[in-house]
Order: C-alpha cells, then sequence, then structure tokens
C-alpha cells in the first residue's frame, strides 16, 4: 500500500456568525473541479465547483455548504484556495486610456499585471445595514441571507424574487407575538408581503441590495502612458 500524506488544516471565522470552521486545502482531485468551472468562465459555474470543493473540504460534518449565505461560501473559498495554491493571485489587464497621437487618438493597449493578497480580501459590510427591519413602529421582519442553494435558483421574474424574500424571512413580530417563518404557510407570507406599502417594500429590497459581498477596489497606474485605473473586484470569478 502506498503511503498516504499528511494534510494540515487550517481554521477561519464566517462572516456571518462568525464561527470558527476548520478546513483543509484541497487537492488534486478538487483542483480538476476548478479548472473544469474555469474553463467556461461563467460565475454560477464558479459557485457551484467552490460548493463542492467546500463541501470536500470543510471538516466540520455539521455545516452544510449549500445552507451558507454566498458571502461566506465566497470568503470561505478564497481563503482555501489561498492556503491550497498561493496566496498572491496574479491578475493582467489592458491600458484603456484613450491618448492622442498627433492630429489622431488611439488606446494605450499597454499590459498592466495587478497582484493580489488573497488573504487580504474581505467581505465588505455595508454600513448601517441589518437583518432587522421596522415597517412601522408596532410590526417588522427579521430576515435572514439567502443560502447557497437559494441563490443558486434563478430570480428573474417576479414570482422568484418573490419566493426568494419569503425563504429570507426568519420571524416577523408585532407588539404581542413573535411569528415564525417555519410556522407560516407560504402563502400566509405571501400575503403578508403583498399587504405591505411600496415605501415597506422598498425596505426589504434594500435589505438584499446592501447585502454583505466579497468585494475589493484596487488603483493601478499604467506605467507607460501614466493613467490610474480603479478596478473593482466582485464575486469569485473575478479573483482568479
Amino acid at each position: 500500500m502506498l503511503p498516504k500524506l499528511d494534510v494540515p488544516y487550517y481554521e477561519l471565522e464566517l462572516p456571518s456568525t462568525k464561527r470558527i470552521v476548520k478546513y483543509r486545502p484541497f487537492l488534486v482531485k478538487e483542483e480538476k473541479i476548478l479548472l473544469m468551472a474555469s474553463e467556461s468562465n461563467e460565475e454560477s459555474e464558479y459557485v457551484k465547483a467552490a460548493k463542492q470543493i467546500l463541501t470536500n473540504c470543510i471538516l466540520d460534518e455539521d455545516i452544510d455548504v449549500g445552507q451558507l449565505p454566498p458571502f461566506d461560501v465566497e470568503y470561505l473559498f478564497l481563503n482555501l484556495r489561498a492556503k491550497s495554491v498561493n496566496e498572491i493571485s496574479e491578475m493582467h489587464y489592458t491600458c484603456n486610456n484613450i491618448i492622442s497621437d498627433g492630429d489622431a487618438s488611439k488606446t494605450c493597449g499597454h499590459e498592466m499585471k495587478l497582484s493580489i493578497n488573497l488573504t487580504e480580501i474581505q467581505v465588505e459590510m455595508p454600513e448601517n445595514h441589518s437583518t432587522r427591519i421596522e415597517l412601522t413602529d408596532k410590526i417588522g421582519i427579521q430576515m435572514k441571507y439567502p443560502d447557497l442553494n437559494s441563490a443558486l435558483g434563478s430570480v428573474n421574474t417576479l414570482d422568484e424574487a418573490m419566493n426568494l424574500i419569503v425563504k429570507s424571512i426568519d420571524f416577523i413580530w408585532d407588539e404581542d407575538e413573535v411569528y415564525s417563518a417555519k410556522d407560516k404557510s407560504e402563502e400566509e407570507l405571501l400575503e403578508f408581503i403583498d399587504g405591505l406599502t411600496p415605501t415597506q417594500f422598498k425596505k426589504i429590497e434594500e435589505f438584499f441590495e446592501k447585502s454583505p459581498k466579497l468585494k475589493k477596489d484596487f488603483e493601478l497606474k499604467c506605467s507607460k502612458c501614466g493613467f490610474v485605473h480603479t478596478i473593482s473586484l466582485n464575486g469569485l470569478s473575478d479573483f482568479f
């Protein structure tokens, strides 16, 4: 029987719950999953690959990756990639600054390199963002972030958007009682949402719009023309 190599393990804090998660680096068998996803160049394929690889590499048996919010999954996977391959990811960009050339203009076209330390990327938590939404001075909703399984689903129609909202309700409260969403039918919850005013519904929309995300802005100066580019990276596929 061939020998087995010892594999180290690492710990990381989940941004959403502050729970400490143990994980091992991914191996060649997991890297193949990532390579196949990179060939498609689709964000959804990166997320699906990250879900499968994290499922394999997380050592805490009670964690279901599909039940984690997307920003937890992205943050976990970014750090997993850093420990498994390299903490530095190098990205290449072409300078698109328009420069004058006599009576004409042309694009600079100089190739630039951006080196990113993946361990320094954090989940962006917007100021004043809360899962607690006060609809009136007596009634409100406690939301929860959509899990990865829900986020991977289609949200292209009004019905699909409403279903995502319903799945993201933790409980509803008034001055007398707390009503757990798991004890209510989907029809009851939809009826409650349909009864909101546009202003109240906007508060729910803002909860989704301002949810935490894996994001980082960089400034990259072209060494040829001197133009400073602002590069904003969002989501897994932008960091690889």
